[in-house]
């Protein structure tokens, strides 16, 4: 069937291409700015809530992207406001592990002192998120919401007594302990 062709299976070889290791994928994708709009315009573009087939697709992508190249992949991701996106598919398990993801590689890099993150920080994660437990919202958007906020503080570094490395806390986890 062709719907199904154009809904499933040509996501999924593509995904399965830009996911590949080759740098020359990569390069390909970052040249055309075309190609990059229309990738990542999946989130604004996409219906509510997200199939979460395709949108398992674009996450693996994009946490393809954000493992091989990722100064250039945290570009797109704040001029295309992806993570404000990401807060509105959180209903989409999908979106909620891609979330995780940029948080995680924020975190990493920003200890590491590699970038200024003040863009994602800004966003002020925590409290959307603690917003979305509220018991109006669909369990899923509650759920998730719950499990986000639990991911930033056990992907955040621990403290151990006695430890020779000192480790600072997460900004996110600073928010949740105000």
């Amino acid at each position: 069937d062709g719907g199904d062709k154009e809904k499933f299976i040509y996501p999924y070889k593509a995904s399965e291409v830009l996911s590949s290791d080759l740098n020359a994928v990569y390069d390909t994708l970052f040249a055309n700015e075309e190609v990059v709009n229309k990738f990542f315009t999946f989130l604004s573009s996409a219906e509510s809530p997200l199939n979460p087939i395709r949108a398992g697709y674009f996450t693996k992508v994009v946490s393809t992207l954000l493992s091989r190249r990722p100064d250039e992949t945290f570009d797109v991701i704040k001029s295309k406001g992806l993570v404000p996106q990401l807060l509105l598919h959180i209903s989409t398990y999908s979106a909620l592990e891609l979330l995780l993801k940029v948080v995680s590689e924020v975190e990493e890099a920003a200890s590491l002192q590699e970038a200024d993150f003040g863009w994602l920080y800004d966003i002020d994660l925590v409290s959307v998120l603690l917003g979305k437990l509220d018991k109006s919202l669909d369990s899923e958007v509650q759920a998730n919401a719950s499990v986000a906020l639990v991911g930033f503080v056990s992907q955040s570094p621990m403290q151990w007594e006695g430890s020779a490395i000192a480790s600072m806390p997460s900004r996110f986890v600073n928010d949740l302990m105000k």
